[in-house]
């Protein structure tokens, strides 16, 4: 008598992670908005009849996180946010997809997750439990929360969190919500801001778009402050997600374009171009493609598996666009998913993990070993880290090392007992 049964909405996207450690996904964070649709109400009104005549649909509105055990297909925990009616003009409802990192680094994933009546929150991944000081209050915010270490020091082992809101706030806070900086630009940012030494100057840059205004902002990192040569203006709103990555060798020999350190801020704007703008001059070229619209985040991989960087994008009006460039091929530099495990952060030349030559170009594999060769980059690792890699093959884990340094290794496992199509992947954690 006490409850009511409010209709469950997924307005963002899930994401899936390995609570248990054992390199498989087995737990699905899902961000969930309550409330009653009007439409699909007055377009079924039957659904209705058994309510009394003062029952108000509009009364209901809330948020609320949620774990799923993708093994046992039951919710492991569930975490109410916010509630508020839909009449007030900043409703209880999640648009971005929750964030997750271990912040504190103390080997427990948090949930990071952003509300449209402008708290951060912090859950404990394991329990849904809210970490100590949080919510943290900014305005109506949107995008997904962004994490890097922004702000590096002997002392600091943590990262940071990044936010942006509708009111033209960009802020940075300490893993605990102590507030960094904040800095004021002008306009919203829809997506998830977008870290990476764009400037090459060693220090990790935030990066946004805006959806209401023309212009393209780049932060430092550890203090806020606008870089030189931004904000950058161009030809219309950007809504999509910016992605960086090296185009240095891909310009033309008459190119204004710098040759240094440094990152391209690729994206489409909503004049039917694709932007790239070099980190470091604040240039910018663009390519038409056909006047055609994208909400989406430019990917980069060698597609075509000729050792060079490819672009791929898939516009609102159902086109899928891939441009070949030759920027030499980087593993490291490669946006495979609109959502990558490592979120919107650049690795070039920082952190992560490729196969070397002989190993990515395998093909066919006879005998009953297979050796694969790899390095582990850690320029940004924090001494006394260690290395974690994972092999599984066709699923199933077959091999799994610790190194304490970065650097070439090599892993032998057995190959399958039967011939045919198989799939290895490794995975590297820190």
């Amino acid at each position: 008598g006490g409850y009511v049964w409010v209709d469950a909405h997924i307005l963002a996207n899930p994401v899936s992670i390995d609570l248990d450690k054992d390199g498989l996904d087995d737990t699905l964070i899902i961000p969930v908005s309550y409330y009653f649709d009007q439409w699909h109400y007055k377009a079924h009104p039957d659904l209705t009849a058994h309510l009394s005549p003062d029952f108000n649909l509009r009364n209901y509105v809330a948020s609320a996180v949620v774990a799923l055990d993708l093994k046992t297909r039951s919710v492991r925990w569930t975490q109410h946010l916010d509630l508020t009616t839909s009449k007030t003009e900043l409703k209880a409802m999640l648009y971005g997809a929750p964030t997750v990192a271990d912040i504190d680094m103390d080997g427990r994933l948090d949930i990071l997750i952003g509300s449209r009546l402008g708290y951060i929150y912090r859950l404990d991944a394991s329990n849904g439990a809210l970490a100590k000081d949080f919510p943290l209050v900014m305005g109506d915010i949107q995008a997904p929360i962004a994490v890097g270490d922004v702000v590096e020091s002997a002392e600091n082992n943590n990262f940071e969190i990044i936010a942006a809101d509708a009111n033209g706030n960009i802020a940075a806070f300490t893993s605990s919500g102590w507030e960094i900086w904040s800095t004021v630009i002008t306009g919203f940012a829809s997506q998830t801001p977008t870290l990476g030494d764009i400037n090459g100057d060693g220090r990790l840059d935030v990066v946004v778009g805006l959806a209401n205004s023309e212009y393209i902002f780049a932060l430092d990192g550890t203090t806020g402050k606008v870089l030189e040569n931004f904000p950058v203006r161009i030809g219309a709103k950007v809504i999509a997600p910016i992605l960086l990555v090296d185009l240095q060798k891909a310009h033309r020999k008459d190119s204004p374009h710098s040759n240094g350190p440094g990152l391209h801020l690729v994206f489409p704007a909503f004049d039917g171009f694709l932007y790239a703008i070099d980190g470091r001059t604040g240039c910018a070229d663009k390519i038409d493609i056909g006047g055609e619209e994208s909400y989406s985040l430019v990917l980069a991989d060698d597609i075509f598996g000729h050792g060079k960087m490819d672009l791929l994008l898939a516009t609102f009006q159902g086109s899928v666009i891939c441009l070949s460039t030759s920027q030499p091929y980087d593993s490291l530099s490669s946006t495979t998913t609109q959502y990558p495990r490592h979120g919107l952060v650049s690795r070039r030349d920082t952190i992560g993990f490729k196969l070397d030559e002989t190993t990515k170009n395998l093909g066919i594999i006879s005998g009953s070993e297979l050796t694969i060769g790899f390095e582990i980059i850690g320029k940004k690792v924090k001494k006394g880290d260690n290395y974690k890699v994972l092999v599984t093959l066709n699923g199933q884990n077959v091999a799994e090392r610790t190194y304490n340094d970065a650097g070439h290794y090599r892993v032998t496992i057995q190959a399958p007992a039967q011939p045919g199509d198989s799939r290895v992947i490794l995975d590297s954690t820190i």
